[in-house]
This record gives structure tokens, sequence and C-alpha cells, in this order.
């Protein structure tokens, strides 16, 4: 008997219908693929949510016949990257190339019984035919409702108001099993993301000033989206055949809008604090620009400091210089 079976032995069961739990299908989805249940079994956060413990909860699944123990194909795809799969495969003179799936299965054909001892004391357990349906089902209507919601998101963005924007997302977020926490309250009152946005929307990037109104507003709106939605892509909302007119694609240059409204932010609250000189640091590695290496390790006062992304910065990363506290005024 493996050890998570005398893990599960030792645990009760319960009449708990997990089916309308959120929380419980997002763990069953965790093992779509395969996955040891001990990774869950001392988690704060899933025993939060779950309002039980994890093991009670997988118990549960395997009693319900939606988890059972992992076959050797999915063993061998746990536990090995692909690259040491090729190697598996090359020591037996076998092809090399191809999809992972495809790896696992040729080196199970041909040496099984190595595989098996390969993975001896692993416990996985994977979702049954009917534990990925449910699982699936579940993922599903989660991407449905989050398109719906970013599509209202960006409408509201692009319409000017801010706050209501702000609000679909936290509205959203309150609904996931492990929510991003979003609005925090500054010192005047007003949420520090809705801030964020006013710059965004208000405050052009030095580095973008070059761009006409009508594409600088589009990019404002996928980088207030990037901002509220905690990402660097912003392709999903970005319209097709769509070119920024600068050697920055649409991801970067709705960076630097992010980045500059943080740092105007940060500005703030250096003055708030007392702050007197700040130093400004560039990445230093080679897709720095010349430009931007020239600056590091420069200090400025507060009113001089330069605007950051800077304007001149010529890398396709964009610029991502940055300041730090060097003296304060006391």
């Amino acid at each position: 008997m493996s050890k998570l079976a005398n893990w599960f032995s030792g645990l009760g069961t319960s009449d708990r219908d997990w089916r309308n739990s959120a929380a419980h299908l997002l763990l069953l989805s965790r093992f779509r693929c395969g996955d040891d249940p001990a990774n869950y079994s001392q988690s704060a956060q899933w025993i939060s949510v779950l309002s039980e413990q994890p093991e009670t909860a997988i118990q549960r699944f395997v009693h319900d016949r939606v988890l059972e123990p992992a076959d050797l194909k999915a063993l061998v795809d746990h536990k090995f990257k692909a690259t040491e799969l090729k190697a598996f495969l090359k020591e037996r003179g076998l092809k090399v190339s191809g999809r992972k799936d495809e790896l696992v299965n040729r080196l199970i054909n041909n040496d099984a019984q190595r595989m098996k001892v390969e993975t001896e004391g692993l416990d996985l357990y994977k979702c049954t035919a009917l534990g990925l349906e449910l699982a699936e089902q579940y993922l599903g209507r989660e991407r449905t409702r989050r398109t719906f919601t970013e599509q209202k998101t960006l409408a509201f963005l692009r319409s000017g108001n801010l706050t209501a924007a702000m609000q679909t997302v936290l509205e959203f977020e309150r609904t996931q099993v492990f929510a991003r926490v979003l609005g925090v309250n500054s010192d005047d009152g007003e949420d520090s993301d809705v801030l964020v946005l006013k710059d965004i929307f208000n405050k052009t990037p030095p580095i973008l000033r070059s761009l006409p109104p009508d594409l600088l507003g589009q990019l404002r709106a996928l980088a207030a989206m990037m901002h509220l939605w905690g990402t660097n892509d912003v392709r999903p909302w970005t319209p097709q055949n769509f070119e920024t007119r600068t050697n920055l694609d649409p991801d970067t240059a709705s960076r630097m809008f992010v980045f500059h409204a943080w740092h105007l932010r940060s500005l703030r609250q250096y003055r708030e604090s007392g702050v007197k000189t700040v130093k400004l640091f560039a990445v230093g590695d080679s897709m720095t620009c010349q430009n931007c290496e020239k600056m590091n390790d420069k200090i400025y006062s507060l009113r001089a400091v330069p605007k950051l992304p800077m304007e001149k910065c010529s890398s396709d990363l964009g610029c991502r210089c940055t300041t730090v506290v060097e003296d304060f005024d006391f």
C-alpha cells in the first residue's frame, strides 16, 4: 500500500456537495495532468478557501471516483522534463523529436519496466474521465466569465469611466477562489489603483510623446487593462494588425504607460516622506541602451530627477530605469 493510500485510510468521509464549490472544483482541476496530494496538505490558503482540510477534500474526490492513482504515463510526464526524456531516448537509440506526450509514450513502449523503477515511490493522483469533465466544465465557465468581464472593463476604460472599470474588476476578483488585492485606499482617500489609472490616462510617458492622440488613446486603454488585470500581455485586447509606430511592440508600449504612472506615484510618495535625493539605476544588461546606461548611478534631487521611462531610450524592451532613495531631508 502506498504512503497516500495509508494516508487516505485514516481519513473520514462526509456528504458535502463539493460539486457546487468553486474552491473544490479548482482543486480538482489541479489534478488534470496528475499531481501529488501532499502539495496541498499543509496549505493554509487551501484550508481557508475549502473550509476543510485539503486531505479530506481529496479523499472525497477519490471516493466519488473523480480522482484515481495516476498511470505510468502520467507519472513519467510529471517527473521528467522533455530534456530528460530525450536523454533517456538517446540512451536507447530512439527518436528524440516530437511532443512531450510522444516522448513519454515512446519510452514506455520501449522500456516500461525501467520507467516503473524511475517513478517508484511517486504518489501521484490524476482526474478520472468524469473528474476531467467536471474540471474542464468549471474552467470553461471561468474563462467565459472572465472574457465577458474583461470586455466590459475595456468598454468602461474607452469611455473614460475609470471608477466603473475598477469596480468591475473588483467585483470579479471577489468571486475568485484566490482573489487579488485591489483598491487599497491612499492617504487622500482615493483608491491607489484609480490614481494609477488617472495617471495612465492623463500623463504621457516621455518615450511616447511623439505618437498621435488617437494611438495614445488606444495604448492608454491597453495599459489600464494591463494594470487592472495584473498582466504583461495585452494581446487579448489588441485590435488586429495594431502597430505602435515605434520600435516598441504593443505589450512594451503599454507597459511604458504603467511604468510612468508608477514612477509618478513613487515621486509623490518620496515628497510626502521627506526624501531629498534619489539614485537612478539602469538594468545594465545587453538590452540596456547607451542613453540609459549613461544615467546609471547618477544622483538627483526630486526636482531634477528625469521623468521615466526615458524619452531617449532606444531599447526594444523600453526603458527599465528605476529610482531608489539616496537621502532624506530631515
